[in-house]
């Protein structure tokens, strides 16, 4: 943790995220923010997203002096291709919810409609 007071409005917009960070700061507990900074000096080319790292030549790293990739790629393909990647790695990692909602809708009753009232605040279907 850093001896300086960071101010956690910047981290974050929600109220219960300041107080949470703040509890966290105060008990001496590392977060995702203690962890950023420990990892300074960042990396121009990883910040500004022209760093490929997708086939094993690389990493390649575009820059005026160099600016195609071993493969070809340009500034453009390679933002994208990282875009894409990032885009497909979060909606892996979160599709066990769509499978869940999925699975709950199947068994519900498909011959005759019928009104469901939840009797409890209990999860229906769990």
């Amino acid at each position: 943790m850093t001896e300086e007071t960071r101010n956690v409005e910047e981290m974050s917009i929600w109220e219960d995220a300041h107080q949470m960070l703040r509890k966290a700061e105060r008990d001496g507990i590392e977060t995702a923010w203690d962890r950023l900074e420990q990892q300074t000096p960042h990396c121009k080319f990883g910040e500004s997203g022209v760093c490929c790292r997708i086939c094993t030549m690389g990493p390649c790293r575009i820059s005026k002096k160099a600016p195609l990739g071993v493969c070809g790629a340009d500034a453009d393909v390679i933002v994208a291709r990282n875009f894409g990647r990032f885009l497909a790695g979060g909606a892996a990692g979160h599709s066990d919810h769509g499978l869940t909602a999925s699975k709950h809708f199947m068994r519900l009753p498909m011959a005759r409609p019928r009104i469901i009232t939840l009797k409890t605040k209990r999860r229906c279907c769990a």
